[in-house]
């Protein structure tokens, strides 16, 4: 082949769906056969799959061409050097003619051909919010797109409350979930969520299947862990060990999202559970006068230095717990706290507020949560 880099303007009209399309490829020396599929597995429908074959081994580049500028290219640099590829394309508009360059190198980085076409995609639905930049300071912003889990942004009530989608640096949506036909995600709820594993792939709970998942950008699910007999609520997040540690509750018993627990990745078995009755007080109806729900864990966080997680619940406050489920500090107003489900006085563990020059503040309705400190409210 000649070691000039040749250019090919072959530009195609593709509508996206979830079958294949053969793309004329007779104006190119070096490929076989193109084809796409758009939204492969029927839930990420601004993402596609590229399977082609060349007369001789490459590396494939795919970029996604910004709509308003260069600055929205997106471009995807892939270093397996083969004749055949199956390549994920990642950033598509909605409803536009996306025109999508691909770059073929050999393996000593020399551009031997470049393939142009063009994907047509559909409106997107369910209908997403429109995203307005008010101010984009471009040199300073971290590289990526945002991604968001937005509640009920859609008029059609036969729509999910929650949808995830990813948007650029100009309020452009470049990625969504649409999961209302999946027969295991079309009821999904997953609160907070999803968000991004160690090794790029997305995860979630979902609130009506009591599971975590994982699924790549493409929309395909890469694992599943049942979380039976526990429930999960609200938060999961990936500890540095790769396990799961989630907000969770026991399925069937008399109170509700009072559990943290901590799922192997591996085994999907409960490695440790925090019982939350036994480390707090669950007859505690100052912030709250829900029996069953007395807690409501809403967020957790692992402190690796310690070995500890922070909780954060709706009714009760703020507290710390070491890996045997003991106290190591509780933040929330100093009013109907006695003893635990051990029966170890809990006064102990309370936080003392501060104001600004580091003094104890001593009024007592700010300390029971009945009135703000000018320099310090409870969260």
């Amino acid at each position: 082949m000649n070691p000039v880099a040749r250019l090919l303007a072959a530009f195609l009209l593709l509508p996206v769906s979830c079958l294949a399309k053969q793309i004329d490829t007779s104006s190119s020396p070096l490929l076989n056969s193109l084809a796409v599929t758009g939204n492969p597995f029927g839930i990420a429908p601004l993402t596609a799959v590229i399977d082609l074959s060349s007369r001789q081994p490459v590396r494939v580049s795919i970029t996604i061409k910004g709509k308003r500028t260069p600055l929205g290219d997106i471009t995807n640099d892939f270093n397996r050097t083969a004749a055949n590829h199956s390549l994920p394309v990642l950033g598509l508009y909605a409803g536009h003619d996306n025109r999508i360059e691909l770059r073929f190198f050999d393996d000593d980085g020399l551009l031997l051909e470049t393939f142009e076409f063009s994907l047509t995609t559909f409106s997107a639905r369910p209908a997403l919010p429109k995203v307005r930049i008010d101010e984009a300071d471009l040199e300073n912003m971290l590289p990526g797109m945002t991604l968001v889990s937005a509640y009920g942004h859609s008029s059609d009530a036969k729509m999910l409350p929650m949808r995830a989608f990813m948007f650029d640096e100009f309020g452009d949506i470049r990625w969504y979930l649409d999961t209302a036909n999946h027969s295991e995600l079309k009821d999904l709820f997953f609160s907070c969520g999803p968000e991004r594993l160690q090794n790029g792939n997305l995860y979630f709970g979902s609130f009506h299947t009591d599971a975590i998942f994982e699924m790549n950008l493409l929309g395909k699910i890469i694992n599943r862990w049942p979380l039976e007999p526990y429930e999960f609520h609200h938060q999961v997040m990936e500890m540095p060990n790769g396990n799961f540690l989630l907000t969770s509750g026991v399925k069937d018993a008399d109170t509700t999202q009072d559990f943290v627990i901590e799922v192997d990745r591996r085994s999907g078995e409960v490695v440790t559970a925090w019982d939350l009755n036994l480390s707090l007080e669950n007859t505690r109806n100052v912030q709250g006068n829900n029996e069953k729900n007395w807690f409501h864990g809403n967020a957790v966080a692992y402190d690796a230095e310690q070995d500890a997680i922070l909780v954060s619940g709706r009714f009760q406050g703020l507290v710390k717990l070491t890996s045997d489920n003991k106290i190591a500090w509780l933040m929330s107003p100093h009013e109907g706290w006695t003893q635990n489900g051990r029966g170890e006085e809990i006064d102990d563990f309370l936080l003392q507020p501060l104001d600004q020059s580091g003094k104890a503040i001593t009024d007592s309705k700010t300390l029971t949560g009945h009135r703000n400190h000018p320099e310090f409210e409870w969260n």
